[in-house]
């Protein structure tokens, strides 16, 4: 009998915590300021620099631990960049330069006049880019590729609006610690997502 109370206790609890921490899943856009850290490595023009906002997007699912926490992940892409040599040293040579990656984080939100919430999140994130050098179409000249892959922390802070029950908009700014052997500085990403409980 002892046994039954425990495990009915138990059912109980689980269900209310299932009542309490819905799934949910969403997307957003957003700009990233991409700027170049040093020489790409296996490309030799070494007046090659870009420094951009760049525009890309993300998708994500999560879910809520409590209240106040919760657990995501998603895929980011954080747009491609193709600024020109701004030294004039090079004419009519570039360098596109684009990253992707996947995340996974802890959100920790604060709740504050009954329809806003703040949200702090840590996590960290596996990210790849890839740059090639371009040139004018004109040019028989062959584009040098280089890819790479690293990972580090991500940090970020949002203010999510409670539009409904099950729709929210949440619009922050997320930090970076990854450089692609410092090819370009740690991203910053401006982001606007909307959100879906089910």
């Amino acid at each position: 009998m002892r046994n039954l109370i425990v495990i009915l206790a138990s059912l109980v609890t689980t269900q209310a915590m299932a009542d309490e921490t819905p799934w949910y899943v969403g997307g957003g856009v957003g700009m990233t300021s991409y700027e170049q850290g040093s020489t790409v490595d296996d490309i030799q023009d070494a007046n090659i620099e870009f420094d951009s906002m760049e525009t890309g997007y993300q998708l994500f699912g999560g879910y809520q631990l409590s209240d106040n926490w919760g657990i995501e992940a998603g895929y980011i892409d954080f747009g491609q960049t193709d600024d020109f040599d701004p030294t004039g040293q090079i004419i009519g040579i570039g360098l596109d330069f684009e990253s992707t990656g996947f995340y996974v984080n802890a959100q920790y939100h604060i709740p504050f006049a009954s329809i806003f919430s703040l949200d702090l999140s840590g996590g960290w994130l596996f990210g790849e880019g890839d740059a090639t050098e371009v040139f004018p179409p004109d040019t028989d000249g062959v584009p040098q590729k280089d890819s790479y892959s690293d990972n580090g922390f991500t940090l970020g802070a949002a203010v999510t609006w409670l539009a409904t029950e099950s729709f929210h908009v949440r619009g922050g700014i997320n930090y970076f610690a990854v450089d692609y052997d410092n090819v370009i500085t740690e991203p910053w990403r401006l982001g606007v997502d909307a959100i879906w409980n089910f």
